[in-house]
């Protein structure tokens, strides 16, 4: 018997919600997540490093917060 097969059988007997957390499981496995995390946090580290004084204040308005957000205050 494959391994295919035997995953089959074992996974034959699941309830909906096991399989539903196996799901999410293997579709963790399948991409690295760590890869597309460091990426993604040295994207922003060059942004920060390579944007202009205003960017490195920390400070943004509450308008401008809301806006990035996509929150109409009015």
């Amino acid at each position: 018997m494959s391994t295919k097969e035997m995953i089959y059988n074992l996974i034959d007997g699941f309830s909906e919600e096991q399989l539903k957390d196996l799901l999410t499981m293997l579709q963790s496995l399948k991409y690295d997540s760590d890869a597309e995390d460091d990426a993604y946090c040295a994207k922003l580290y060059d942004e920060y490093v390579n944007g202009s004084a205003d960017d490195k204040s920390g400070k943004i308005s509450i308008e401008d917060f809301a806006s990035e957000l996509g929150i109409n205050l009015a």
